[in-house]
């Protein structure tokens, strides 16, 4: 029996430019679901604050407990109750990435079982709009 494990571990070869900077990640469509090409600076942080918003958090085993949002145990509860839990989660799983520094004029609107939230993120590449609205 010989150490050389080789054969047995999948090898990936990603071309060097992709890996040289922190903040670079592969671009998302959101809209196709397709991932093309890559982003880096203020780019990676827009999608980075969409992708932890639109990812449950504690559902998905890639991601660490405390990666996205937590929404469903908010269903059925008042619209006033929704808006201060979404403002709080909304600003904790936001603030854990380190090039975010900062979560400012947050509002909430109910519609029926539709919670529409707007907010402007501050991130070291300045400031994002951010408008996202969660079934409820």
């Amino acid at each position: 029996m010989h150490d050389d494990m080789t054969g047995l571990v999948p090898v990936i070869d990603l071309p060097e430019e992709e890996i040289t900077s922190v903040d670079k990640s592969y671009k998302l469509d959101f809209d196709a679901l397709t991932i093309s090409g890559t982003v880096d600076g203020a780019e990676a942080v827009r999608q980075a604050i969409l992708k932890r918003l639109m990812t449950d958090a504690n559902v998905h085993e890639i991601y660490a407990d405390d990666y996205g949002l937590a929404v469903n145990d908010l269903i059925g509860l008042s619209p006033g109750i929704v808006r201060s839990e979404l403002e709080r989660r909304v600003t904790e799983t936001l603030l854990r990435d380190d090039r975010i520094t900062g979560i400012s004029d947050f509002s909430a609107t109910a519609a029926g079982d539709e919670m529409l939230l707007t907010f402007t993120v501050t991130t070291v590449y300045g400031e994002v709009a951010v408008e996202r609205g969660y079934s409820l």
